[in-house]
């Protein structure tokens, strides 16, 4: 049993990086649920070059404004833009699928006007008011783990990462604005401002053509 298994071992060695000597070098991808994002729609597009066998370059843009934000009416003026960095290694890779690892930088930026709303100040208390301007700035680095599935030259992509993440919230331009308790509860949605940074988790579904 254990001469069988060193056998396929060694047949399966030998066999993926001979099939992986023709494989197509560039890939292209979007993300068509990042467009139903439940905190801010976009759309992204994102590249990926193998320079090896193994190693990959990929990036990844995402943009939006007014006309893709369906969410909420008191969001006006929005403005959205992001960038992804990122290597991988294909652990195993062939005509048919690509599992990898990789680590990931992300960096995106919003902007949009706010009217009746509320910032959560550090201390727990609120301002209430009629109209802001909001911003926030988000940047980390994420492992991930990756699976490729191929349909001739069309794939799907299914990831899921853990990294480290930092944001920073501000709010500019406060119309009206009135301070009041806290009501928000433990499970409440907070608007906090300033720097906030800790743990992350992410994971997502991509479709694209390679070349």
């Amino acid at each position: 049993m254990n001469k069988l298994i060193i056998l396929l071992t060694l047949i399966l060695g030998l066999y993926l990086p001979s099939k992986s000597q023709n494989l197509k070098k560039f890939e292209v991808t979007t993300m068509p649920l990042s467009l139903i994002d439940i905190g801010q729609p976009h759309f992204r597009i994102g590249t990926k070059f193998f320079l090896s066998e193994k190693i990959a370059l990929g990036t990844d843009i995402g943009i939006a404004n007014d006309y893709l934000y369906y969410l909420n009416d008191a969001v006006s003026d929005y403005k959205y833009y992001s960038i992804r960095l990122e290597i991988d290694y294909s652990i195993i890779r062939t005509e048919q699928f690509n599992l990898y690892s990789g680590i990931e930088y992300y960096y995106y930026k919003r902007q949009n006007k706010l009217e009746h709303s509320y910032i959560e100040l550090n201390d727990g208390e609120l301002i209430i008011f009629d109209g802001a301007d909001y911003l926030k700035l988000k940047e980390g680095l994420n492992l991930k783990l990756g699976l490729s599935i191929y349909i001739k030259n069309f794939f799907v992509d299914f990831y899921a990462g853990a990294g480290y993440r930092r944001k920073y919230v501000e709010y500019s331009y406060i119309n009206n604005g009135t301070y009041s308790e806290n009501h928000l509860g433990r499970f409440g949605y907070r608007n906090r401002i300033g720097f906030v940074q800790g743990f992350n988790i992410s994971a997502g579904l991509k479709a694209g053509f390679r070349f």
